[in-house]
């Protein structure tokens, strides 16, 4: 008989688990399904962060408006960085500019993919809230009853959906665990989403894929698809809406009209790295996904999802009014003195009818 324990021991982010754990396993009894429960739970969690990135994108649409003055920070103090970085960070905290509410959002979601996963891996536990000691002793009976291979002991982190798999493929295994009290029947998830299991980690392995079980594994490369196709979606979202990138594109513009404007060497660093995450991003999706199970990558497609409306959303209420201003001012600013006459005239045409109509409800009152 092989004896086994799984970790117990306690660690920092436990708490977070749990919590997370908590959260997830009332939206499976709300909705009695594991996809919609991780679809809500992301929603939810992305929701919460919201405010983080209305903050990011106004503090980076606050530096794309003081490129000016940063560029004379650079003409004036030219070979000493030491004394253009004192100087720029006294321009940003005049204008209440945060460098490190800039980067918050991003090391947050990445801080929080390690206890997704880890609820993920360990669903029996962290959702449906069964004991390490039961999930120990189910694995160790079902290994003597030869329906678990031993190995799967070795890993913690699978051993629980392996359990799962293997009780709702044999009844009567199940009716002898829960006959011990070591699972109750509700605990036992369904991992099933439109036909594909995300208890299942993607496998490109073509005897699982054409095989016997082509049924149940093919349909898990759907996810790390769509992952990766969204990822690049968010690449393309992202080059037209965030406020550096545009505000690098404005300096390119204006580079052409005033050769003094021109700021290359930095624009070109920048499409470099944009060029770099626009493969990278993809390359970590992919990566993830295949070596997690399928609920990972519906969690990570989820976020890409919102990610993309996100962008758009604060894009048309918080940047294009701010560039649609600054574009008309430099139109204006380009006129000759008779057209400008001639537009102002013809806006205060078209304000007119709007005040004529407000003074005669007036004197109606």
């Amino acid at each position: 008989m092989i004896m086994t324990m799984l970790p117990v021991a306690l660690g920092i982010l436990d708490p977070l688990y749990s919590f997370f754990g908590w959260i997830m396993r009332g939206l499976y009894y709300v909705f009695a399904n594991y996809g919609v429960t991780i679809i809500v739970f992301t929603i939810f969690l992305r929701a919460i962060m919201i405010p983080l990135y209305v903050k990011q994108h106004k503090t980076s649409l606050k530096q794309g408006q003081l490129t000016d003055e940063v560029n004379e920070l650079k003409r004036r103090y030219k070979d000493d960085q030491q004394g253009f970085a004192m100087a720029q960070q006294e321009l940003f905290k005049e204008h209440k500019i945060s460098m490190f509410s800039g980067c918050l959002p991003q090391i947050l979601a990445l801080i929080l993919i390690w206890p997704i996963w880890r609820i993920i891996s360990q669903p029996l536990h962290y959702v449906m809230g069964v004991s390490l000691d039961n999930i120990n002793t189910m694995a160790q009976r079902l290994v003597d009853m030869g329906l678990m291979d031993s190995s799967a002991l070795n890993n913690a982190r699978n051993v629980d959906i392996t359990i799962i798999n293997v009780l709702r493929e044999n009844g009567a295994a199940l009716t002898s665990m829960v006959k011990d009290g070591l699972i109750q029947a509700s605990q036992l998830l369904n991992l099933d989403f439109l036909g594909i299991n995300l208890g299942l980690v993607p496998t490109l392995s073509p005897a699982k894929l054409f095989g016997d079980q082509w049924q149940t594994y093919l349909p898990t490369l759907i996810i790390p698809l769509v992952a990766v196709v969204s990822s690049f979606f968010i690449n393309t979202v992202t080059e037209r809406t965030n406020p550096t990138m545009l505000q690098a594109k404005r300096d390119r513009e204006l580079a052409k009209i005033n050769p003094a404007r021109d700021n290359s060497k930095e624009n070109a660093q920048m499409e470099t790295m944009n060029k770099s995450m626009k493969y990278m991003m993809p390359v970590m999706t992919l990566m993830t996904v295949f070596f997690a199970p399928g609920a990972m990558g519906l969690y990570w497609i989820v976020g890409n999802l919102m990610m993309i409306v996100q962008s758009l959303l604060l894009y048309y209420i918080y940047t294009k009014p701010v560039y649609d201003a600054i574009k008309a001012q430099e139109e204006r600013a380009r006129m000759k003195p008779a057209e400008l006459a001639k537009q102002l005239e013809a806006e205060q045409a078209l304000s007119e009818p709007k005040n004529k109509t407000g003074n005669k409800a007036k004197n109606k009152r």
